[in-house]
């Protein structure tokens, strides 16, 4: 498995971050945004979850592909791929070992979600506009191993966001709360899916902007 790197400067020890793609594997705009964590200070990792496959990388205007591709990829899979992950950062001299995070964007909004159900080795997690993290029609839904999470977690979403609808959200929020849960969650009016894409349909400049100064903030009181 791939994994892109990015790194501050200076010898360290720094906090990690994973950066998980979105539907469309390690393209140019995942690899721009994990350097800009390292430019924050971030020893940025992003994996290709989508190494098993012959083909990596899916243009945004090929759903379909994009879709079919991610449902080949069950959750121990991916699981499996962020293990290894977070082991590949704790044998880096330069990692601190105890402040590695985990971020997702869409596919990865969810799976940053299922990270922090299933990994004690998070020390944060952040997720935007992550799809199908309270599918009702699914009963293994990242949602329903909410009591498992240790870790704070961050969500954002897009108040038009035709794939993540308003009860999703609702759900979240009640359940992180009745389980007592440290979360934050932030939806944007006016914004959809994909509001934090640069260049995309779906930009949303102000929801974006704001999105980054939060998860800086957040990121800086649990890992740095």
């Amino acid at each position: 498995m791939g994994i892109f790197v990015a790194e501050p400067e200076g010898p360290g020890p720094h906090p990690s971050l994973i950066v998980i793609q979105e539907a469309f594997g390690v393209n140019d705009q995942i690899k721009s945004v994990t350097q800009r964590f390292a430019e924050q200070g971030y020893i940025a990792a992003s994996p290709d979850l989508f190494h098993r496959f012959e083909q990596k990388l899916v243009s945004y205007d090929d759903m379909e592909t994009a879709i079919n591709t991610i449902l080949k990829l069950s959750d121990d899979m991916v699981m499996a791929d962020i293990d290894a992950t977070l082991a590949h950062l704790k044998r880096q001299s330069n990692v601190k070992t105890d402040r590695i995070g985990v971020i997702g964007f869409c596919f990865g909004g969810r799976t940053a979600y299922l990270v922090a159900t299933r990994s004690k080795e998070v020390a944060a997690a952040v997720g935007f506009y992550g799809a199908g993290i309270a599918d009702p029609h699914n009963p293994d839904a990242p949602i329903t191993h909410s009591q498992d999470i240790q870790a704070p977690i961050l969500l954002f979403f897009g108040a038009e966001d035709r794939m993540v609808p308003p009860h999703h959200i609702t759900r979240i929020d009640e359940t992180l709360t009745q389980l007592g849960k440290e979360h934050q969650i932030k939806t944007y009016p006016g914004a959809g899916h994909a509001f934090f894409r640069e260049g995309g349909p779906s930009f949303n400049k102000e929801a974006a902007d704001d999105a980054w100064s939060i998860t800086l903030g957040f990121l800086r009181r649990h890992l740095a």
